[in-house]
C-alpha cells in the first residue's frame, strides 16, 4: 500500500533511484526513514533529503562484489553530480537534482515490514518508532550529530506520536538518554543556527534554545517514565 500523502517530487526521486538500486539489490530489501516519511504523516516541515537504509549483510554483500556495478548505475541518472557522489564500505551518497541521498548500512529496528511503501516503488516506509529511535541511538547518541532538522522531529513527535516517541527513547536505552540529554544542556543555539541543513516549510517561528530545552526535557521526562 503506498504511503499517504508521501511529498510528490521526493517520490518521483526515489523510482528513477530505486530503477539502479534493484540492478544490485531486492528492492524489498530497502527501506525509507529519516524526514521524508514523518513529513509525510505529520506535514510538520519539507524534506529536502532521502535517507535510505539496508541491513548490514547485504548492504556488505554487495560491496564485496557488485559495487562497481552499483556505482556505475547511479553515477548513469539524470541530474546526479558525479563530484559529490560516491560508493564505498560505510555508505553510499550521492546529489542527484540537488538532493541529497544516502544508502545506509543500518540494522532495522524492528524486524517486522511496514505496510506502506515509498509510491509506486517496493521500497518501504519504516516506523515511526524506528525513525525516531535511529535519530536518538545512532545519530545524537552515537555519532554525536545534532541538528536542527532532527531536534524539529523529535519535538513534533511530543506532538504527533508520543508512545513511538516514548518507544524510541527505550530502545536508545537510559545511558543513551542521559548522555544525550547532558549533551543539550551543553549544546549552543548558534550551533544549530549555522547548519547547512536548515528548517523548511516550517509554519511557525522555531527559537533554537526553547527547542533544545525543550527536547532534552522530553527525552529526561520520558526517561523517568521508563524507570518507574
Amino acid at each position: 500500500m503506498d504511503e499517504p500523502n508521501f511529498p510528490q517530487g521526493i517520490a518521483r526521486l526515489i523510482q528513477r533511484i530505486e530503477s539502479s538500486l534493484i540492478q544490485t539489490f531486492s528492492p524489498t530489501s530497502l527501506r525509507l526513514g529519516g524526514g521524508s516519511v514523518l513529513q509525510a504523516r505529520w506535514d510538520h516541515r519539507e524534506s529536502t533529503s532521502i535517507e535510505l537504509f539496508v541491513e548490514p549483510q547485504s548492504y556488505n554483500a554487495v560491496m564485496f562484489d557488485r559495487r562497481c556495478q552499483l556505482e556505475q548505475s547511479l553515477l548513469q541518472l539524470e541530474g546526479v553530480d558525479p563530484s559529490r557522489s560516491w560508493v564505498d564500505a560505510n555508505a553510499t551518497y550521492l546529489e542527484c537534482a540537488g538532493v541529497e541521498v544516502s544508502l545506509l548500512p543500518v540494522a532495522s529496528v524492528k524486524k517486522i515490514r511496514h505496510d506502506f511503501v515509498v509510491p509506486r516503488t517496493k521500497i518501504g516506509t519504516d516506523y515511526t518508532s524506528s525513525i525516531l529511535a535511529q535519530k536518538l541511538a545512532y545519530r545524537m547518541g552515537g555519532a554525536n550529530i545534532f541538528e536542527i532538522r532532527d531536534l524539529w522531529d523529535l519535538y513534533c513527535a511530543t506532538r504527533y506520536a508520543e508512545s513511538e516517541f516514548l518507544d524510541a527513547v527505550r530502545f536508545a536505552g537510559p545511558r543513551t538518554s542521559s548522555s544525550i540529554c547532558a549533551l543539550l544542556s551543553i549544546l549552543s543555539p548558534n550551533q544549530l543556527a549555522k547548519t547547512d541543513k536548515p528548517l523548511v516549510g516550517v509554519s511557525e517561528h522555531v527559537v533554537e534554545r526553547e527547542l533544545i530545552s525543550r527536547v532534552r526535557d522530553s527525552i529526561g521526562k520520558a526517561s523517568l517514565e521508563l524507570d518507574q
